[in-house]
């Protein structure tokens, strides 16, 4: 999972990034040490729960984008109860953020099955 992480890393602007699964809170990370380990893990919890609400009313909710003063999120929906969260400074294009983390969610979620089964 540390290579998926890394990979993503090479976009532009891109600091790190983490899956948050559920209950089990960050499961995988390679964020930057000056970012509070406790801050992630609530950060995690909140789009986990933006993921969880009734797929009724987010029919179809694919990528969270959240824009702070220095840094930007860009959270994608794994499956249900797990969440991509990149972290990316102010200049970052969301939208090559957003286009390489689609195309290795496959391969999270492969991997995310092997160590569950």
């Amino acid at each position: 999972m540390n290579e998926i992480l890394q990979e993503i890393k090479f976009v532009p602007g891109v600091a790190g990034a983490m899956i948050h699964l559920g209950g089990r809170n960050i499961a995988y990370s390679n964020m930057p040490e000056e970012f509070d380990p406790f801050l992630m893990e609530q950060v995690g919890r909140v789009v986990g729960r933006i993921y969880n609400i009734p797929d009724k009313l987010f029919e179809g909710l694919e990528t969270v984008t959240v824009s702070f003063e220095e840094y930007v999120l860009v959270c994608l929906g794994i499956r249900k109860g797990a969440v991509l969260i990149i972290l990316g400074d102010a200049t970052v294009k969301t939208d090559l953020v957003t286009l390489t983390a689609t195309g290795l969610i496959p391969e999270i979620i492969s991997q995310l099955d092997s160590e569950q089964g």
